[in-house]
């Protein structure tokens, strides 16, 4: 007895030990607890800023990203013409690893904007007493038909609306396209030349009904007789009477004639103020003898200022404003704390299960507990921190891919292609590979793992559940693939209508001088068609989602109320087996639809990688033969024999059977008229346009359309620092960039906005020219370098380039005969063929001849013919 007292007393000393030592590790755990909530709190004003610090960087870098990513793609032109793309290449790639860093831790455009309300003057007054419409030096056109940029909203009446066709010269043109007037010309116009896009915004602006009109230099971009056609026809003709015209120009001699005010800009200020309605027949005859003794700015300078002019009832806007509302994003963020409940763990209910049968050690449960939350703890970092860094790793290297491929495309692709369509998959689409897509990888492999876990309890606890999980599943993955089947497609929709979103709002930007001038601001805020189908994409997609949920959940109901009476009618079923059972169907529902989920949602995301690969697979440029040596060229010498150009297969070449042979260091003037297909010689030099002659050589572009696409002057000019600031500023005097001259370092640092929008037209030509006179050429193509620069400064550029190119074989394409009527030899190109090719003195000898044509049709002609007899005589005396 007392034996058997003794043995209880030692049991009854253990069990309270143990009570004891569970206490005090349970009040030893509230203490590690508590204090680790403290610690937390005292933790978070010194982690909270670290956090925002690291947000906000990764916002800068992928903002400098984006930004020098659409100026790339919308200078793309300029990148392939000096052959840079690999060093844009590595310089993007490098911004896009700081992003995954980030991720990690002249003053005539001011007159002009001033006139449009888009400055304010600082002193003076404007008085307009009618709408005013506006045709920018760099004409804007929409991606529509010819017709539909003519109209700009207007109704169509077609006797005014051929007139003014025919006043513009664009009847010829539209001829030649297949569907006329209806032809889609592309984003920006991108199917028409520089000339033609022009004509399509006079005429946009003849055929408004505004009384002023605001025409900025539009003759730069024609040749003679066009602009000829166009002062006499549309500035002068029936279409403008009673209408005032305000023209900036260079052309003084082609305008002065019927001019009734003319004033002269100098610095910004009027440095002369005339009448010119009776003198005007004097000055033209005395400018056609003087040549260029041609103003260097005409302008305009408005005194006196009153509101806003009512807008043109022609232009009204009747519709009822619509709100459009998008769909919230509250359903996304309130289902997070539900996934994170049932994510925790398949196993703790089978734990459970064995904990109320079992009456095992304290330390058991105590070590196994601590092991556990060790072992989640870890593995949950390992999970977090592998699902990212493979997410990451492959948005890298897909970037890569994708930059090589773009920068490298034939430039036909990446000139039809809107900008929206690029920017849309280098900034949505990667943005869902670096923030979303490895989360979605780690969510399915935790869902996925969480039901093998749940079926895994049951096998071994209770198998006869298992057909009941199997009717289950298969139910679920029925309805997923119904849900998917839908929602994949609606997820494309809603990718390829953001796309149009970002071309819309680049398109607008770049535009947003014409709009105003319009008066059409209210029609680009009530154009939510394209914002509305990307909504509607949304919604449709968030109603599937809605769907999917509650006939998921209603299945998990019924499988649920089922077990339920199975348990209740088994009579020999122990409190444990029937607590596993309810809580493993409950669990089993939650685990598989948070499985259906994120399946379906990595099924979606994983689209945007579809478009990504779309355009990794895009053809690029071809290369012909072996890599040259370092030391190509030796000379500038070109030859082309039977060169046939086109632009698609099935349309008709834009050069035929062209064939023409350049010494080194010989200066080529090419001239035609509009459309004669100069340019396109000039593109296909590049081999931007496949071609099946023969030409070679090394070559640097500067074209008509100059595309300024970084932050300032040094920038622009030297865009990888490989250049002194004593060779800079030397070439920019040697192009004559600044008017007041540059002598100061502060000149390089003048900031340029996106496209050069803060300079004139003129400042932008002279800071592309004198990037391409920056990388010495074998070869040097200028097309219309200096159209929109006034003549005095032309003629003092002319001889910079004389100066400085002695090595470097010259091909000019220019509207002015005055640029290159002192050159070796001049080819004459009309309709794609080579009519005329030599020295200009032979040329102009020719009876009806296409270049003497042009001669005597120009303003300076005696002038002209003066120079090229100098040079002739000249040029016989030395050899």
């Amino acid at each position: 007895m007392f034996a058997g007292s003794a043995v209880a007393f030692v049991r009854a000393a253990i069990s309270i030990t143990e009570h004891l030592v569970l206490e005090a590790w349970l009040l030893f755990a509230t203490w590690v607890v508590l204090l680790a909530q403290y610690v937390m709190i005292a933790v978070e004003p010194l982690h909270t800023p670290q956090c925002s610090a690291a947000e906000n960087a990764l916002m800068r870098a992928r903002n400098t990203k984006i930004g020098v990513m659409t100026e790339v793609l919308q200078g793309i032109r300029q990148v392939k013409f000096a052959g840079l793309e690999r060093k844009w290449e590595a310089k993007i790639n490098q911004l896009r690893n700081n992003e995954l860093q980030a991720q990690q831790t002249s003053f005539n455009w001011q007159v002009i904007y001033v006139t449009l309300h888009l400055l304010g003057p600082r002193c003076g007054r404007w008085v307009l007493d009618n709408m005013m419409v506006y045709v920018a030096q760099t004409p804007w056109i929409e991606a529509g038909t010819v017709r539909d940029n003519i109209l700009y909203g207007l109704p169509f009446e077609p006797k005014r609306y051929w007139d003014v066709m025919r006043a513009c010269a664009l009847v010829h043109d539209i001829d030649d396209f297949e569907e006329r007037d209806m032809t889609d010309i592309g984003p920006g116009g991108i199917n028409l030349s520089g000339g033609q896009r022009t004509r399509i915004s006079l005429a946009r602006t003849i055929y408004s009904r505004a009384g002023i009109l605001l025409l900025d230099d539009i003759f730069s971009a024609v040749d003679v007789h066009t602009a000829q056609h166009l002062f006499d026809h549309a500035l002068t003709g029936e279409l403008a009477k009673g209408r005032t015209r305000i023209l900036v120009t260079h052309h003084v001699g082609l305008c002065i004639a019927k001019a009734d005010y003319m004033i002269r800009l100098d610095n910004g200020r009027d440095e002369d103020v005339s009448i010119t309605r009776d003198e005007g027949h004097a000055q033209h005859s005395q400018t056609q003898e003087q040549g260029t003794r041609n103003m260097k700015t005409a302008g305009l300078y408005f005194r006196k200022h009153i509101a806003h002019p009512p807008y043109d009832t022609a232009l009204q806007h009747n519709g009822q404003s619509q709100v459009i509302t998008k769909p919230t994003n509250s359903e996304r963020y309130r289902k997070f704390v539900p996934d994170e409940t049932r994510e925790q763990g398949a196993s703790m209910f089978w734990w459970v299960s064995i904990w109320t049968k079992n009456d095992s050690d304290v330390w058991f449960y105590l070590r196994n507990y601590f092991g556990l939350a060790i072992a989640a703890c870890l593995l949950g970092t390992l999970r977090t921190y592998v699902a990212l860094a493979i997410s990451l790793r492959s948005s890298k290297s897909l970037f890569r891919q994708l930059l090589y491929v773009l920068l490298r495309t034939p430039l036909q692709w990446a000139d039809a292609v809107p900008i929206g369509c690029l920017l849309n998959r280098f900034t949505a689409d990667f943005y869902l590979m670096d923030s979303r897509l490895g989360f979605d990888f780690m969510g399915f492999l935790s869902a996925g793992m969480d039901c093998i876990c749940v079926i895994m309890g049951a096998v071994l606890v209770r198998p006869i559940l298992i057909p009941f999980a199997m009717l289950l599943i298969y139910a679920t993955f029925w309805y997923t693939r119904l849900y998917l089947s839908a929602a994949r497609e609606v997820k494309r929709l809603e990718c390829i209508a953001r796309s149009p979103i970002y071309q819309q709002f680049s398109s607008a930007f770049q535009g947003i001088v014409t709009i105003r001038a319009y008066r059409r601001t209210y029609y680009y805020m009530a154009v939510h068609t394209k914002i509305d189908r990307h909504a509607q994409a949304v919604w449709h997609l968030c109603l599937f989602n809605q769907w999917f949920t509650f006939w998921v959940n209603a299945l998990g109901a019924l499988f649920s109320t089922a077990t339920a009476f199975a348990v209740i009618w088994r009579n020999n079923i122990t409190g444990s087996i029937a607590g596993f059972a309810m809580v493993f169907t409950n669990h089993l529902c939650f685990a598989l639809i948070s499985l259906s989920r994120t399946y379906a949602t990595l099924e979606m995301d994983m689209n945007g990688i579809e478009r990504i690969l779309e355009y990794s697979n895009l053809p690029m440029e071809g290369g012909m033969g072996d890599t040259a040596p370092l030391s190509w060229p030796t000379d500038g010498r070109i030859v082309v024999k039977d060169l046939t150009v086109g632009y698609s297969q099935d349309l008709p070449p834009v050069l035929c059977n062209v064939s023409f042979h350049v010494e080194p260091r010989q200066r080529i003037g090419i001239v035609g008229r509009t459309g004669a297909g100069k340019s396109s010689l000039a593109l296909t030099l590049f081999r931007f346009l496949e071609a099946s002659g023969m030409f070679t050589q090394s070559i640097s572009n500067y074209t008509s359309k100059p595309s300024p696409v970084f932050r300032n002057v040094r920038s622009n000019l030297d865009p990888f620092g490989e250049l002194g600031e004593d060779v800079l500023l030397h070439s920019l005097e040697q192009v004559h960039w600044s008017a007041k001259g540059v002598t100061s370092l502060s000149m390089l640092h003048t900031a340029v906005s996106n496209g050069g929008s803060n300079l004139s037209h003129g400042q932008r030509q002279l800071l592309c020219l004198d990037r391409a006179l920056l990388s010495k050429p074998a070869v040097l193509i200028l097309d219309e370098a200096t159209s929109a620069v006034d003549k005095e400064t032309d003629e003092l550029i002319q001889q910079s380039i004389r100066s400085c190119c002695n090595d470097t074989t010259l091909l000019v394409i220019a509207h002015r005969i005055q640029t290159i009527v002192d050159f070796d030899r001049i080819l004459v190109l009309d309709n794609g063929k080579v009519v005329e090719f030599g020295p200009p003195a032979e040329l102009i000898k020719r009876d009806n001849g296409f270049f003497r044509h042009m001669v005597e049709n120009d303003v300076c002609q005696k002038h002209l013919e003066k120079d090229i007899h100098e040079r002739s005589v000249a040029y016989e005396m030395t050899s």
